[in-house]
């Protein structure tokens, strides 16, 4: 780990992390635990609006929660056992109940949970407000940065770039969202583009994390 976290690497001639460790004006590493339990109020004030705004709204205009209905296909008590067993995928489940794999597929894609219209709009919803509520923080934090307007002004003593109260709840409140995202993707009804998203969240976290550890904040923050 010392070794991935080199000073050779990561900073400028004769600047260690020593030099930052001292002063709390700088990023610090340790500011990064924050968002991970940040992220569970940022779900559970989704959850609100969610219940509370939104799919209020949604039945209003007409959207219906359909629900998935369960159906009961032949071998049905068998593959049930099988899956409650721990069996996760049509070969597991075929070898355990010794049904032919193509019906267990056939029974995993009739009995398969989707994502309703309602669903998708309150979950849509919830982005949009956030992007909107991110997207305004955003503006009224960055209009009278002067590395906004002039980008040679990331690099100009680098890297000794104190961070204000406003850069560092801006890196904060965006981190909390992707942890949140993160951990909602296992609960969330499961999309085809699951792996990709999974990457996605992941690569976004790594970056604003390298970038606040590196002390790249106000190239992170454009």
């Amino acid at each position: 780990m010392y070794s991935f976290w080199s000073e050779d690497i990561w900073l400028p001639p004769n600047v260690t992390w020593d030099t930052f460790d001292d002063d709390e004006n700088f990023a610090q590493f340790s500011h990064l635990y924050f968002p991970i339990p940040a992220a569970f109020v940022l779900i559970a004030i989704r959850l609100v609006i969610e219940r509370n705004i939104f799919r209020p709204l949604g039945l209003h205009l007409g959207l219906k929660h359909s629900e998935t209905k369960h159906v009961t296909l032949a071998h049905d008590d068998e593959i049930q056992k099988a899956v409650l067993a721990g069996a996760s995928n049509p070969h597991s489940i075929a070898k355990k109940t010794g049904v032919e794999e193509r019906k267990v597929e056939r029974w995993i894609r009739r009995n398969k949970k989707k994502m309703s219209t309602l669903d998708k709009f309150c979950e849509t919803g919830w982005r949009w407000t956030f992007y909107i509520l991110a997207h305004m923080m955003g503006i009224s934090i960055m209009w009278n940065k002067p590395w906004t307007w002039n980008m040679l002004y990331c690099w100009w003593d680098y890297p000794r770039h104190y961070v204000d109260t406003g850069i560092w709840w801006y890196y904060m409140v965006e981190l909390s969202f992707y942890w949140s995202l993160l951990i909602t993707q296992f609960f969330d009804v499961k999309r085809k583009d699951f792996l990709e998203m999974f990457i996605h969240h992941l690569a976004t976290i790594s970056l604003m994390v390298l970038s606040w550890t590196c002390h790249l904040h106000r190239i992170g923050s454009v």
